[in-house]
């Protein structure tokens, strides 16, 4: 008691701290996956899968990204498959969403991702690297196997454009889903996504985060969560800027108002680089992210 002469150890009028935030990593990728030498044949050594078939255009080959299991990317996070159809099938291969082109309502195809090791290709554009950490956003140069990134090469045909497509580019990657009623600890906590971005280049335009509870998605079924213009870089050797949001209650379309974190269904991600949102046509659009995280945050 301290009546008996007994002393605190706490100063008068001082409040216990709080405890620290606890944090829980449900879902992460540093993009980092293993390559073979046939899909290492870009210059510069920029990764990615060939495509033999573009079912963009008329059967040019266009780059995509080698993925972690359960990603998905283009077309067939909107249309289920990963397999190129015919060249002038393109209307088949599944709808993002529509925009204005030459004043006429067209339909917008998404385009693939690449796995990178160095530079984009293109001149005042893109990002050096990957960032060196997922703690230090400096870019990393190395030119090394363990250190990769995805980014978008809005470059014409390295994109899978045509003419009958341009100038709207979107580009779209799909996380692998989530039921966050069972995967969190406790669902009363904040599920925070994470990621580094590198936006340098003239006509960047901007990031979306969408989500659906479905593995096939376009923007008539998803809900945009977030979106993000303000990139900072101004040269491919600047810093790579760390984004975050919190997802609770969404309204999802034909679901009204859910909470994510109650609701027992699986949950993705669709990320998608918007480009239009500048200039229409341009190549110094290129936007790199890198350790993507989904966490529960008390």
């Amino acid at each position: 008691m301290l009546g008996l002469g007994l002393r605190s150890s706490q100063n008068a009028g001082a409040t216990s701290a709080p405890p620290a935030p606890s944090f829980a990593t449900l879902l992460s990728s540093d993009f980092n996956t293993d390559l073979t030498e046939a899909q290492l044949f870009q210059s510069g050594r920029i990764g990615g899968d060939q495509l033999l078939i573009n079912p963009y255009s008329d059967g040019n080959a266009v780059v995509k990204a080698v993925l972690p299991a359960g990603w998905a990317q283009g077309y067939e996070a909107v249309s289920g498959t990963a397999d190129p159809l015919v060249a002038d099938d393109i209307t088949s291969v599944g709808v993002w969403d529509t925009g204005l082109i030459d004043g006429v309502t067209s339909d917008i195809y998404p385009l693939l991702w690449v796995n990178g090791i160095t530079n984009t290709p293109s001149a005042d554009t893109g990002a050096d690297g990957p960032p060196v950490s997922r703690t230090d956003s400096t870019v990393d140069t190395s030119d090394s196997d363990d250190g990769r990134y995805l980014y978008t090469e809005t470059s014409s045909n390295r994109g899978g454009h045509t003419s009958t497509v341009q100038p709207y580019r979107v580009f779209l990657l799909r996380t692998p889903g989530l039921n966050f009623s069972t995967d969190m600890a406790d669902t009363s906590n904040v599920v925070r996504v994470e990621m580094q971005v590198h936006g340098f280049g003239g006509t960047v335009g901007e990031i979306q985060i969408w989500m659906d509870d479905a593995s096939t998605s376009n923007t008539s079924s998803a809900v945009k969560v977030f979106d993000y213009d303000g990139f900072g870089q101004t040269d491919s050797s600047d810093p790579y800027e760390k984004i975050t949001f919190e997802v609770s209650t969404i309204d999802l379309p034909g679901s009204g108002s859910i909470d994510v974190r109650t609701t027992n269904s699986d949950f993705y991600f669709y990320i998608v680089h918007d480009t239009n949102k500048d200039s229409d046509l341009s190549y110094t659009g290129d936007l790199a992210i890198d350790n993507f995280f989904i966490e529960e945050v008390s």
